[in-house]
């Protein structure tokens, strides 16, 4: 058996890049599979007043909730 190619610099360039690709592919696995919770009550954004006949007048409600990625959603809500 022949260890001449430890001595290539090619060989430490690929094994550092498939370390790193390892590395990447594990955190992403990691991030992805974190399940999504909600870190915050819903925060009214906006509401507004929609008029469809005269008989009938609608609210739209707006709400903010953070979570627990730094990712906001965005929430509707009909009022009657």
């Amino acid at each position: 058996m022949s260890f001449k190619h430890l001595k290539d610099p090619i060989f430490y360039f690929y094994l550092l890049a498939t370390v790193y690709l390892v590395l990447v592919i594990w955190k992403t696995i990691a991030y992805v599979a974190k399940p999504l919770e909600i870190t915050s009550q819903p925060e009214l954004v906006g509401q507004y007043n929609i008029t469809g006949d005269s008989y009938t007048k609608r609210t739209l409600q707006v709400y903010r909730i953070d979570t627990n990625q730094g990712q906001q959603l965005i929430t509707t809500e009909w009022r009657e």
